[in-house]
């Protein structure tokens, strides 16, 4: 946590006054021993004392990447991932804005979650690699629910065996959506037919043999 508060200050001092200093956190990274919504609300409480303007709250890890996708039905039908911790925060947080990112998809649920207070804005990730103006769609009411793109590896029955589908979902997903963005950044868009094979191939181009292997998830 001390590393943390130091980045901040240390952010704050270089920038204006009226410069906006946001922290995204995670909620938990969903490993045994690691970080708990426990240690998560601590680190709220200390960022409160300090010169943050938003606290953005997300959570998962490689290992379990409920960023990536790969949360339960029973989350995925209420929508947003994180919406429950967010609550339970608000009083670590004191006067500090509360953003969650993970999961919302419809209008309807981003109007519920800020009218019920549990967070102060929503964030929104995977649809604007689909649709660049996904924000200004739901605001201007052109769009009710916004669209994703999401992966599922093939041979399940087989790579069960062998390893943890969730996560190599989760990892898919989010080098699919990375491939994506560089393709954005070039003025092309998001090519919709890239699949898992082709997905897995760009990846391991990219990071090599470590794409596979074990990245913040303790043993």
């Amino acid at each position: 946590m001390s590393f943390l508060i130091e980045v901040v200050r240390r952010v704050r001092g270089r920038v204006r006054p009226g410069f906006a200093v946001a922290v995204k956190l995670n909620s938990a990274d969903f490993q045994r021993g690691g970080f708990s919504e426990d240690d998560s609300r601590a680190v709220v409480a200390a960022l409160a004392g300090e010169a943050v303007d938003l606290i953005e709250v997300s959570g998962g890890s490689y290992e379990e990447p409920a960023m990536g996708g790969s949360a339960a039905a029973s989350t995925r039908e209420r929508e947003a991932y994180f919406p429950d911790y967010a609550r339970s925060v608000r009083r670590e947080a004191g006067a500090v804005p509360i953003a969650v990112t993970g999961g919302f998809r419809n209008r309807s649920a981003m109007d519920s979650a800020l009218r019920s207070g549990d967070c102060d804005s929503v964030g929104i990730a995977r649809p604007t690699v689909i649709a660049i103006d996904a924000a200004a769609s739901i605001l201007d009411g052109r769009t009710a629910t916004l669209t994703t793109h999401e992966l599922r590896v093939g041979m399940r029955r087989l790579l069960g065996r062998l390893t943890n589908l969730k996560a190599l979902d989760g990892f898919l997903n989010i080098s699919w959506h990375t491939d994506q963005m560089h393709r954005l950044a070039r003025g092309q868009q998001a090519n919709l037919d890239q699949g898992a094979l082709s997905t897995a191939v760009a990846m391991v181009r990219r990071n090599g043999r470590v794409s596979f292997g074990a990245k913040r998830g303790l043993r």
